[in-house]
């Protein structure tokens, strides 16, 4: 019996630039509790 391949290994593709910082400034706010547990944890 011969092994068909399932997948094919390829290199990762890189971005062709890169995002300026601060690209979302302005449209999501992170909360004050954001590091706290979780009660259900």
């Amino acid at each position: 019996m011969v092994a068909k391949p399932i997948a094919a290994l390829r290199p990762f593709a890189t971005a062709k630039y890169l995002r300026p910082f601060g690209l979302c400034a302005g449209e999501f706010t992170v909360p004050d509790d954001f590091d706290t547990p979780l009660k259900e944890f």
